[in-house]
């Protein structure tokens, strides 16, 4: 298979993957501060980072200091060969849901790894950024336009740059990664894993991600989508044109297991309703003796 083909292939797939998945869909039209979009662009903007290696190229820079040497022998920060593309998982929102609503904010936990159910998670940051984007549109007049542009310039700049830093504070700064550690939100950077949920008030958000069984990197270095199980994703230029992009399409059929996780989910529930019955009554006439 040539090049073109691959190219082909991989469209085709991810056409049929971008169907369930928020980041593409067209509800974001119908509500602007679509939140979960703006959480998709942020992860996957880490991922292809780190995926592309340009972390790497500029611990290599620094790598006359010995600990930024370390950094970049070890390929701790990429580039990554296996790092997949993230979508949203309704299960996973509303675990973070339920937890804000049991714990709150929890800020006593915040920069530390969460724990709800089968789940492990993080603080993120809140719907602030998506509100202030949609103020910046809001501007009318092309004078005040071009000055607000230039503000939503730099704001994306210092977006990017504090998730760079709070990713980069959380990493493993080991190879291989101790038995049990967890790496709050830089578990959003494992090279395998494909879906996450969060619920987010304005100043922060709570996310959650499914657990995964030990492995010794959070990724494999190599070139950027070069060792994908499926395709590399399509992804839109500046220029409008597609191109290949640095990480792998999620697995096929990831929605249709979303799909059946959750019915598992309201079977086991509706399921145990008759056992609590059975065990109220049972309480109620041991008491009435």
């Amino acid at each position: 298979m040539n090049q073109f083909e691959r190219f082909e292939v991989a469209r085709s797939v991810q056409d049929e993957n971008e169907l369930h998945n928020v980041q593409e869909s067209d509800p974001v039209k119908m509500n602007p501060l679509n939140f979960r979009k703006k959480l998709l662009d942020q992860f996957n903007g880490a991922r292809r980072i780190l995926a592309s290696g340009d972390i790497s190229k500029l611990l290599e820079v620094l790598s006359a200091i010995e600990k930024f040497d370390i950094l970049f022998r070890s390929n701790l920060f990429g580039p990554a060969s296996d790092m997949k593309k993230l979508v949203w998982n309704r299960q996973l929102e509303q675990a973070s849901w339920e937890y804000i609503q049991n714990n709150g904010v929890d800020l006593k936990k915040f920069g530390g790894t969460l724990h709800y159910k089968d789940y492990i998670g993080f603080h993120w940051m809140g719907d602030i950024w998506a509100l202030m984007d949609l103020l910046l549109k809001a501007f009318p007049g092309d004078a005040m336009k071009k000055v607000m542009k230039q503000v939503k310039t730099w704001m994306e700049l210092l977006e990017k740059l504090i998730i760079l830093i709070w990713m980069g504070l959380c990493m493993p700064k080991t190879i291989p990664i101790p038995k049990g550690e967890e790496f709050s939100a830089a578990e959003a950077l494992y090279g395998n894993r494909f879906e996450i949920g969060c619920y987010s008030n304005l100043i922060f958000s709570v996310c959650f991600v499914k657990k995964l069984p030990y492995q010794k990197r959070m990724f494999t270095a190599g070139a950027a989508c070069s060792r994908c199980e499926t395709n590399c994703e399509i992804i839109r230029n500046e220029e409008g044109e597609d191109e290949i992009g640095e990480l792998c399409v999620p697995p096929s059929g990831f929605y249709t297991q979303q799909q059946e996780e959750m019915k598992a989910l309201e079977t086991s529930f509706s399921s145990s309703i008759p056992i609590i019955l059975i065990t109220f009554l049972v309480i109620f006439l041991a008491l009435r003796k």
